[in-house]
């Protein structure tokens, strides 16, 4: 079953992922410091103390990663002429999920068609 892309999709999908960062800030903390100090001085406590960074951190490269793959469709959706080649090659170009800073877009600064 073929595919189809066109700019209605682009932009369905494009507010959708815009959705989800808000999810995230919505998700439970991991609170895991009061049993990381209830087990100082144990493998798992020294695991359980940096947990809450990490936690954290992997939130912020999800939204971050989301707004930006967002961007990209919602470009794509507005620099759509009859082919989804541009598109793709803009979609193929946003880093890998758990790559990158969050604060650093992967996204190079100029596009085909652009």
């Amino acid at each position: 079953m073929p595919f189809e892309v066109n700019p209605d999709s682009l932009r369905q999908a494009a507010a959708a992922l815009a959705l989800l960062p808000e999810e995230i800030d919505h998700a439970p903390q991991v609170k895991s410091q009061p049993v990381a100090d209830a087990l100082k001085g144990s493998a798992m406590g020294d695991v359980l103390a940096g947990l809450d960074a990490v936690s954290s951190l992997a939130k912020a490269v999800l939204q971050a990663r989301f707004n930006e793959f967002s961007g990209v469709l919602a470009l794509s959706a507005d620099k759509f002429h009859g082919s989804d080649v541009d598109a793709a090659q803009r979609i193929a170009a946003v880093a890998d999920f758990n790559s990158g800073n969050p604060a650093e877009p992967a996204l190079p600064t100029s596009f085909p068609g652009r």
